[in-house]
């Protein structure tokens, strides 16, 4: 697949790129986070567990794996929609949840290939990630989907353990009521590998999104964004 159209863009690339395989990976992801954020038990979180919550955030988890956590920053959704995108390379000099992150291939202008790491958490060693990413932006809000792919330039790195990204996606929408505020919506599904305890998982999940809530918030707040 060289060439894939959703929501009324179309990102293609040459009929022998070697990224072909990564292109259609990001773009059925793409469709599977889309149903899912259609859901109404989405947004309602009916037959969702709530496993953690912090000020301005909660984590919930279903039983089919995913983790959906929801939030909200002062910061207008487009700003932040941009930067989530764009500043890959600079997230770790700000966030303490990540070891590195960079872009390793910016294929076109809403499909790129970012490898990054998370640092330890608890007692689970620092996973790191080679996802391909796609980003439209719907209705008025901003949508970046991401899912893991093999890429044999980026081998397992040391000291860390490749985990695997089965769908991972975030919605950057502009709250109803409250001007220049953006609601977060976050969905999950890793498999860190590994061995960690199974009751270990939720949590050390819930974590680590929490954690990323509030240091995005601290990063935003900083930089004088808030308006």
């Amino acid at each position: 697949m060289n060439s894939v159209d959703i929501y009324g863009v179309t990102d293609t690339i040459s009929s022998d790129s070697q990224y072909q395989n990564a292109l259609k990976t990001a773009f059925n992801a793409f469709k599977e986070a889309m149903e899912i954020f259609n859901d109404p038990k989405f947004e309602s979180k009916e037959d969702w567990k709530k496993e953690a919550q912090s000020e301005g955030a909660t984590v919930h988890s279903k039983y089919f794996d995913y983790g959906k956590s929801y939030g909200e920053l002062q910061v207008r959704w487009d700003d932040m929609f941009r930067e989530d995108w764009e500043d890959v390379n600079h997230i770790s000099d700000w966030n303490n949840n990540i070891a590195f992150a960079k872009i390793v291939h910016q294929i076109t202008p809403n499909f790129d290939i970012v490898n990054y790491a998370n640092n330890d958490v608890m007692v689970v060693k620092g996973r790191d990630f080679v996802v391909a990413r796609l980003k439209r932006t719907v209705n008025g809000s901003g949508y970046i989907v991401a899912k893991s792919i093999d890429l044999p330039e980026l081998p397992e790195i040391q000291n860390f353990v490749r985990g695997w990204i089965h769908l991972g996606a975030g919605r950057f929408a502009p709250h109803p009521t409250k001007p220049n505020v953006t609601i977060i919506d976050y969905i999950m599904c890793i498999d860190l590998k590994g061995y960690i305890p199974k009751m270990l998982v939720n949590t050390v999940m819930a974590k680590l999104v929490l954690k990323d809530y509030e240091q995005n918030k601290l990063h935003f707040e900083k930089k004088g964004v808030k308006k």
